[in-house]
């Protein structure tokens, strides 16, 4: 079996050497016509929505759309700045113009605006906080503090500090696509900052927030750094290749391979799914990173085999020797990837599935372009990498010092990656979604003002099943709405099971609340009439008010209005007459209102039956107090309420907190799967125990340094850490398998122990060291990324490679000298295989 695997590569080898020109060929035409395709037809997009982050039957998500259907969901946004003279006629005058202006976005998509300046004043109703302010200057302390103590504008509107103010903005719960989402979301924040200035969140200026711009602003940042991240990585690689190789063709070929493999499998992914998530702008880079790292082992295989023999003899003995090794190696590098298949995150599925694609078509192209660039134009080869005499003696000087003192070289590096390594114990999953960006970005800066400032930017919301209030009679009705008042107040104050008070709910808004402010604009009315008008607005009319329908209350209105203008108006004085008729044209207006936008539907449905309550919730929390906070909101609302009421929470605030709490358990079940499939690759490649296991030692050992690191550090586990075990696992042991390889070939062309691991060490220890620079260089380009994700990604995982470098050059040839067998005489040489003649080549 061995033999004719080896005739197989043999053959391959000669095939690929013959036929160059034609794979070269073929290669490049395929990659032009990727390149039209994705370019001309632009099949692949990123999808914006909330939905791309999580699979279609995820019950989670079946709640969050259903809930989105009953009461419109989250589509609205905050509009939140700092004014110090609010509460003067300028601050009104300021606040109704920004109002006003993204009224006129209507076109775009606005569907409603609401603000502190245009609602009622809680003890006149039938005036407007602007024009309390304007008409009564001297009441304004008695003012503010009426609005600080109505739920409806307290942590809505208005902050405690009575200076930070918001403006609800509604849209249309339906858009043609997300391009045009994404336009009405830019003008919305544009809007405000011409109104309100262009000063920063962080400096009082307007912070625009909402579940829609989160999300359009995490694939803004992403789709950014996808184009620049592939270019600086791809340029970067390219230097270390132009300054190691100093050869137009060896930095050529790279570029033509990264761009092969990434646009054929982006095509293949067009056609198969046709949409990107948001880890996919790290795709380039890691293609890149993959790519060089395959050119430069075939190259500096080439360049030494070079020495000894003509350019064709080379390349076919470089393709005989390498093929094997490399095909391995990708192997590992995609089953990293498509460990990563077991997460319930589509973001890191999708990354998943177009990196195990990139990957192994990273070797198809690197066989298609590499024998017609190498031999295709001159062969004169630069034999030599700069500083390569001193790299060699370095790593031969090392090696003898590892070889003297075996015990000293493994509890130097054992015992302390040992004690790191227990640091996995403290890892902790990232629990603010907002911290995944730099602080310097507006994103972060707008939702740390609205946290700080407005009491919390998070929003949870408890649906429950209730009657048709409609259907109730008055006794009934009140019953329940008492029910639903002392729900909100519990909710406001959560406990655990064990009686602990949970902390992150700053503000309950439902029904409730309307109905409220409704029974105080009945009670600001003139006496003459409260009375009768709170007879005649009962409470199933105030219901039926609040949900649109106010064709009732109208006809009441007009008796009113009919009555003052009759005998019984004629009975006042013609000013207390003119008040009162002022007051129920004012009534009247509200009612308008309530018919153009009402808020009940808001809040139930009464169709299907369903009715939510919204918690403003701190963002900052723990990942285990949001769990608990979220389990005590349905837990007190079955107490209430209820279990018949089926209470279930749901909202982007539930949705993150299980995205995020399942990243920590996706990172062990693929760090799990990843090094399972790491070593049996490594036994299939070798077909002995004793070298698989010991190619996961240098292999694993970085990667629990890393995460312990994390754990000491605190650094928390984020959407894109969560597949640094794997993906660096399957990159690691290529290192482990490329060196036990070499070392395999030189025992079985005859050399001893201590000879074949020399000539190892300073063969592939030099092709280890150049591809590893410019893997930390590939990698450490994700460091510009303005998603902190894929900055910690990027970096950890380009130290996690480094990590495993040193690990196979350090501790890799003591593991091989424990090998039954290894210390004995070499073997004869297999079939097809030559040690290379005594004298060189000539290079030209």
């Amino acid at each position: 079996m061995v033999q004719f695997i080896d005739r197989c590569n043999a053959a391959l080898a000669s095939l690929l050497v013959r036929g160059r020109v034609v794979c070269f060929a073929a290669a490049l035409l395929l990659t032009l016509a990727a390149a039209v395709y994705l370019f001309g037809f632009r099949p692949l997009k990123y999808n914006r929505s909330m939905e791309s982050f999580f699979p279609s039957a995820d019950p989670s998500l079946q709640l969050y759309l259903k809930n989105k259907d009953w009461f419109g969901g989250e589509a609205t946004l905050l509009v939140a700045y700092h004014d110090p003279k609010l509460w003067t006629p300028e601050g009104m005058k300021r606040q109704l113009e920004l109002a006003a202006a993204l009224r006129g976005l209507s076109a775009l998509g606005v569907k409603a605006v609401n603000s502190l300046a245009e609602s009622p004043a809680p003890r006149q109703p039938w005036l407007t906080i602007a024009e309390v302010v304007a008409a009564e200057p001297n009441n304004l302390a008695a003012l503010r503090e009426q609005v600080r103590s109505t739920s409806l504008y307290q942590g809505v509107f208005v902050a405690d500090d009575l200076q930070t103010a918001a403006i609800v903005v509604q849209l249309r719960k339906h858009f043609a696509d997300t391009d045009e989402l994404a336009r009405c979301l830019e003008a919305v924040r544009t809007t405000a900052k011409q109104v309100l200035g262009e000063n920063p969140p962080s400096s009082g200026g307007p912070a625009v927030v909402g579940t829609h711009l989160l999300i359009h602003d995490v694939y803004q940042y992403t789709e950014a750094d996808g184009a620049r991240l592939q270019v600086v990585s791809v340029v970067l690689m390219g230097l270390v290749i132009a300054v190691s190789f100093r050869s137009v063709r060896w930095v050529v070929l790279p570029f033509l391979v990264i761009y092969a493999a990434l646009y054929w499998a982006e095509s293949i992914w067009a056609l198969w799914r046709g949409e990107l998530t948001m880890v996919s702008s790290a795709i380039s880079s890691l293609v890149a990173v993959i790519g060089v790292c395959t050119v430069v082992h075939y190259g500096m295989h080439y360049r030494e085999l070079r020495r000894h023999y003509d350019a064709h003899t080379a390349l076919r003995r470089t393709l005989y020797d390498m093929n094997p090794p490399i095909f391995w190696t990708l192997l590992t590098t995609a089953g990293g990837f498509a460990s990563l298949l077991i997460c319930e995150l589509k973001p890191v599925l999708d990354f998943a599935w177009i990196m195990v694609l990139a990957t192994l078509l990273a070797g198809v192209a690197t066989l298609g372009f590499l024998p017609f660039v190498v031999v295709g134009f001159r062969n004169r080869e630069r034999l030599e990498v700069p500083g390569q005499n001193l790299i060699g003696q370095t790593l031969r000087s090392s090696l003898g010092w590892i070889q003297r003192r075996p015990a000293l070289t493994i509890v130097c590096l054992l015992l302390p990656a040992a004690v790191v390594a227990s640091g996995m114990y403290w890892l902790k999953p990232q629990t603010d979604f907002t911290n995944n960006f730099h602080r310097s970005t507006e994103l972060y800066q707008a939702y740390d003002f609205v946290e700080t400032r407005l009491g919390g930017a998070g929003q949870l919301d408890v649906v429950f099943d209730v009657p048709d209030l409609l259907t109730l009679d008055d006794k009934q009705l009140k019953e329940l709405v008492a029910r639903l008042r002392t729900l909100q107040k519990e909710l406001g104050h959560l406990h655990q099971a064990d009686g602990s008070e949970l902390p992150g709910v700053t503000k309950v808004l439902g029904l409730v609340d309307f109905l409220d402010f409704f029974e105080q604009t009945l009670d600001s009315l003139d006496r003459s009439i409260a009375s009768a008008a709170r007879n005649s607005f009962n409470l199933p009319m105030r219901v039926k008010v609040l949900n649109g329908d106010v064709n009732e209350a109208r006809q009441t209105l007009a008796g009113a209005g009919s009555l003052l203008d009759g005998i019984a108006g004629r009975l006042l004085r013609p000013e207390k007459r003119a008040a009162l008729k002022a007051q129920v044209a004012q009534v009247q207006k509200q009612l308008d209102r309530f018919e153009q936008e009402p808020p009940g539907p808001h809040f139930w449905n009464r169709q299907a039956g369903k009715m939510r309550v919204t918690l403003q919730t701190r963002e900052r929390l723990g990942g285990a107090e949001k769990v608990a906070l979220i389990e005590a909101a349905q837990r007190k609302t079955a107490e209430v309420l209820g279990e018949s009421s089926g209470p279930r929470a749901t909202g982007i605030y539930l949705m993150l907190t299980n995205l995020i709490t399942s990243v920590l358990d996706d990172q062990r079940l693929t760090f799990a799967l990843a090094l399972l499939f790491m070593f049996a690759m490594g036994l299939c490649a070798f077909r002995s125990l004793w070298l698989a296991l010991i190619a996961m030692v240098p292999t694993v050992l970085p990667i629990v340094v890393i995460l312990g690191t994390m754990g000491w550090l605190g650094l928390p586990v984020n959407i894109a850490t969560a597949m640094l075990a794997s993906v660096a696992m399957g990159m690691t042991i290529d290192s482990s398998l490329l060196y036990i390889y070499r070392f395999r070939q030189e025992r079985q062309n005859g050399a001893d122990f201590a000879s074949a691991l020399e000539r190892t060490h300073t063969s592939t220890g030099l092709a280890l060291i150049v591809a590893n620079i410019a893997l930390l260089l590939g990698f450490g380009v994700l460091a510009l990324s303005q998603f902190i994700p894929l900055v910690h990604f990027g970096i950890l995982t380009g130290l996690a490679l480094f990590g495993g470098m040193l690990g196979n050059l350090l501790l890799l040839p003591l593991l091989l000298s424990l090998v039954p067998g290894f210390r004995g005489r070499g073997k004869p040489a297999s079939p097809g295989i030559a040690s290379p003649p005594a004298q060189p080549a000539t290079a030209g």
